[in-house]
């Protein structure tokens, strides 16, 4: 395999062509968006179905796209858990998502501030909590996906000389998505806050992240018979190694909580449950979002291999494995597509989480103030309108201080 020599020559691509494919690939999410919101609900019933398994793979962030195969190197089947739960819970608690949900349809609820606060009361003042504390819990997660999309963009620059001019450039058309959120998570203001466009354009992103490491893996797997053999004894080592020592204590803690993310976290009750449109989605997923969560823990696997036997003056942090495998074959489309896929995983867990917030923002936090200080009235014909601005001004300012902040370009 060849290394050093290879990388060298391979991290100074070409800048423009980076830039060139983001700007394409953000043009093909405003494409899908628009079609989207045109012509979603004339897809056939398991178009909408495979539709709405693939906006639950917002679930894989960057966390997936390049922390997962770190944790499988530095901690075994420590990352494994973050995976079975959903699985366990699509497959056992479909009872429970089904009355979640219609449970939504029942209060017209649109966001887990809402659902929260119509099981006690509809309280206010609960709702009000929730919105703060998911506020404050996830926009640092917000920021460190920018990280992740500065990181793999410093990764596949480091010996360029426009290195922190492109990785600009690429925060810059990050923040660019936030006008996605805007016209189309801010395209309807009522009760169902269902936005069929965002979420084709969310579905496209999934597919995209998981065929990167689908691509990735197979690439290293199918190179030559030796690769192969080296995962195939690595799998079998970990499996004897949890034979003899057994799982980590936290291991099924982790699994419980990682099943509770799939419905619990803001951006995943938006897209499983208020996006929800037909509980026959909901046995659709269990085949075909069970299906991308496998897939998903296959990919890690041959990276966590690779990632085991390369040197550290190639592989530093196995945390960036999935650029740095292609990178190391000196397959520069191999890598655009890795940090493609890297670039879906951040930026599709930022619209959701974004609109979800907004949404919790404008409906449990702002307008009761408004409506408390009588500035404007329940009746007001002004109201969407405001709901709007006030949407707007969240995803606007959220995006751009992230990625203006200096913060958000250190790795």
């Amino acid at each position: 395999m060849m290394y050093a020599g290879v990388i060298s020559g391979l991290i100074g691509m070409n800048a423009a062509l980076i830039i060139g494919i983001l700007t394409t690939y953000i043009f093909i999410l405003f494409v899908c968006a628009f079609f989207g919101e045109k012509h979603a609900s004339q897809l056939s019933p398991r178009g909408r179905m495979i539709l709405f398994s693939l906006t639950l793979g917002v679930y894989c962030s960057s966390w997936t796209f390049y922390g997962a195969t770190g944790a499988a190197v530095r901690d075994g089947i420590i990352f494994l858990p973050i995976y079975l739960g959903p699985l366990l819970f699509i497959w056992f608690g479909y009872d429970i998502w089904r009355r979640v949900g219609r449970v939504r349809q029942h209060h017209a609820i649109s966001s887990i501030a809402d659902f929260i606060s119509a099981r006690y009361g509809k309280s206010g003042a609960l709702a009000t909590l929730v919105t703060l504390l998911a506020v404050l819990a996830i926009l640092p997660y917000l920021a460190l996906q920018l990280r992740a999309i500065a990181l793999s963009a410093n990764i596949i620059l480091q010996q360029g000389n426009y290195q922190y001019a492109v990785t600009n450039s690429v925060l810059i058309l990050t923040g660019l998505l936030s006008i996605l959120a805007m016209l189309f998570g801010t395209r309807r203001i009522a009760h169902t806050e269902q936005h069929g466009g965002l979420m084709l354009a969310v579905a496209f992103e999934s597919f995209v992240k998981l065929f990167a490491l689908l691509a990735v893996a197979c690439f290293f797997m199918f190179s030559s018979k030796e690769n192969l053999l080296q995962v195939k004894a690595d799998l079998i080592d970990t499996v004897y190694q949890v034979q003899q020592v057994g799982v980590p204590e936290t291991f099924w803690t982790q699994t419980i909580l990682a099943g509770l993310a799939i419905i619990c976290l803001p951006r995943q009750f938006h897209v499983a449950v208020v996006e929800l449109r037909e509980e026959a989605h909901i046995q659709g997923a269990r085949r075909w979002f069970g299906a991308y969560l496998i897939l998903t823990i296959l990919t890690i696997i041959p990276l966590a291999s690779w990632a085991l036997h390369t040197p550290l003056d190639i592989l530093p942090v196995a945390d960036v494995a999935v650029l740095m495998l292609p990178m190391s074959y000196n397959n520069e489309w191999l890598t655009l597509l890795a940090f493609l896929g890297g670039f879906s995983a951040s930026t599709g867990m930022l619209l959701v989480s974004s609109v979800a917030l907004s949404i919790m923002l404008s409906n449990d936090l702002i307008m009761p103030a408004l409506w408390k200080l009588n500035l404007v009235s329940r009746h007001d014909a002004r109201l969407p309108q405001m709901l709007k601005l006030i949407l707007i001004n969240f995803l606007f300012s959220d995006y751009w201080h992230l990625v203006l902040s200096p913060n958000s370009h250190q790795h």
